[in-house]
């Protein structure tokens, strides 16, 4: 999914998502929303990162 759709689902800017991207952490709120955009549990957007770092 791209940066424009997340940020349209959120109701904030491309900038503002990519911006989350590159966070160390972020809010667990934030978090749940964006993981209900993708289709999945916050818990599979921090084991992800985990594996990718």
């Amino acid at each position: 999914m791209k940066q424009e759709a997340v940020a349209s689902d959120l109701g904030v800017s491309q900038q503002t998502v990519s911006a989350m991207e590159n966070r160390e952490t972020i809010d667990r709120d934030l978090l749940s929303q964006v993981a209900k955009i993708l289709g999945v549990t916050p818990e599979a957007i921090e084991n992800l990162v985990k594996r990718l770092s």
